[in-house]
């Protein structure tokens, strides 16, 4: 057997052939695994403005064909009526179309993350306000009671030893409230100095709840200017 002489040259020609048709073969192999992938559905999260109105934070998901939705939750807290486009169920939740709802439209901007929404009166869901009287409860008629304030004072300076005091009595029942206050000077003293208690003023209050009537009948002591001095005076 004769066994022709090839060329190198003509070798090395097929050697690159083969490696150049097994190169094309993964590259269209490549092509159509890239071209048979779908666009997946991503997650967004913006800052969101309804008609000029910060809302803050909601999470959004934008679909294969460009469409947003909007997370359901979101969409009843800004009190939005359901659109009437199919929903969609990602993940076990439930997203609501934003894309193409009627009288809707949204101005996103992703450099800052925001989205405007801007809706008319009529994608809102409507607000009503009940009318409905409260039962009136009648006011509790209060039995007699008593109570009493004071603030005391004890001075001791120069030999000077006494005890003052302020006191406020106040008794209330069912027909009304009685307050007077006093004023006590020299309670107690080293030497014994004579004991004033003296009445300030003294009122007595009562309320008619249905009529919305409050009466006083007393007196009281007025305030004085800078240069004046106050007034007892009593009326109803």
């Amino acid at each position: 057997m004769l066994l022709a002489r090839v060329p190198s040259s003509i070798i090395q020609c097929l050697f690159l052939l083969c490696l150049w048709n097994s190169s094309a073969v993964q590259a269209e192999s490549q092509v159509a695994t890239v071209a048979g992938v779908t666009p997946q559905t991503i997650f967004a999260l913006y800052d969101v403005q309804i008609n000029q109105v910060t809302l803050g934070g909601a999470r959004f998901l934008k679909g294969a064909n460009g469409a947003l939705y909007v997370h359901e939750s979101d969409f009843v807290s800004w009190r939005l009526r359901r659109p009437e486009a199919a929903e969609l169920k990602y993940e076990g939740q439930t997203w609501l179309p934003l894309s193409g709802m009627l009288g809707v439209g949204y101005k996103i901007n992703e450099s800052k993350q925001t989205i405007q929404i801007e809706a008319a009166a009529q994608s809102f869901l409507p607000s009503s306000i009940s009318t409905e009287q409260n039962a009136y409860l009648q006011p509790t008629v209060p039995n007699w009671g008593s109570f009493a304030n004071y603030d005391l004072l004890g001075i001791g300076t120069n030999g000077v030893q006494q005890l003052n005091g302020v006191f406020n009595v106040n008794v209330f029942g069912p027909y009304g409230t009685l307050s007077s206050s006093y004023v006590g000077q020299n309670l107690w003293s080293k030497s014994q100095q004579a004991r004033h208690l003296i009445r300030q003023e003294t009122v007595w209050s009562r309320d008619w709840s249905e009529e919305m009537v409050n009466v006083q009948v007393g007196d009281t002591q007025g305030r004085g200017g800078l240069w004046g001095r106050p007034v007892y005076f009593g009326g109803v």
